[in-house]
């Protein structure tokens, strides 16, 4: 029985061995390892060699089939065990991986800008002002949020990014002055009286002054020092008082 106990665990190795660098799964090798045992004891039931020749040969053939179909089976369930794993953890490829990190990005949306940033991407502007800001096109590559009611067409004055011709001669930017979005509403700071800061959007801070919510800026550069601070995942408001103001 020792030997063919012995040769069942080396074919059922065998079987695993024909998937090259795959890893079998253990509890697969483990029923194909008893299945084979079983047979071999069958087989082998009898004490001497006249004993085993005395078995008809019509029960041995069975006993040889079972043993193939049992092989058999187990190695195509170890090969399936293998593909599905493979399956699962093949590496996207770079063009795919990069395909879907664009879609993720194309579908979070940019953040409204504040006075003076670029927003030609979210064309909308963060509330400011006495009227509120208006996102002015300079070109498909540049805007800017600004409190003016108008922007007229052209060079603007202080303009100094421009281009160079094909006879090596430069030309300043010209604003298009294209509207991008709708105006933002007043800012917080415009509102003086406690019953007048809209709720909505504001606060109204101990210091007496009506101030914008600190969680509406998404980024670090739009997150206003004045009373808000950047924790490294969202704008929040600043715990400690500014100079001059009451640290009670």
């Amino acid at each position: 029985h020792l030997g063919g106990r012995v040769a069942c665990r080396t074919m059922a190795g065998m079987i695993s061995a024909g998937l090259g660098e795959s890893r079998p799964d253990i509890e697969v090798v483990a029923q194909v390892e008893a299945a084979l045992l079983n047979v071999a004891e069958e087989l082998n039931a009898t004490d001497s060699l006249d004993d085993v020749l005395e078995v008809p040969s019509a029960r041995v053939r069975r006993h040889r089939q079972r043993l193939a179909w049992v092989a058999f089976g187990a190695s195509a369930a170890l090969v399936g065990v293998v593909a599905v794993g493979r399956s699962c953890l093949r590496p996207r490829s770079p063009a795919a991986a990069s395909a879907t990190d664009s879609q993720v990005l194309a579908a979070i949306p940019a953040a409204c800008a504040s006075e003076g940033q670029d927003c030609h991407e979210s064309k909308c502007c963060l509330d400011g002002g006495k009227s509120g800001l208006q996102c002015w096109a300079k070109n498909d590559f540049y805007a800017t949020c600004v409190s003016n009611e108008t922007c007229k067409e052209g060079v603007h004055p202080g303009e100094t990014h421009g281009t160079y011709d094909q006879y090596g001669k430069f030309h300043l930017d010209a604003w298009s002055c294209k509207k991008l979005g709708k105006r933002s509403l007043p800012g917080c700071s415009t509102y003086d009286k406690e019953e007048d800061c809209p709720e909505a959007r504001c606060d109204w801070f101990h210091t007496g002054k009506c101030m914008a919510k600190c969680a509406q800026f998404g980024s670090k550069d739009a997150c206003p020092q004045t009373h808000c601070t950047w924790d490294g995942a969202k704008c929040a408001v600043d715990p400690c008082s500014a100079s001059g103001e009451d640290c009670s």
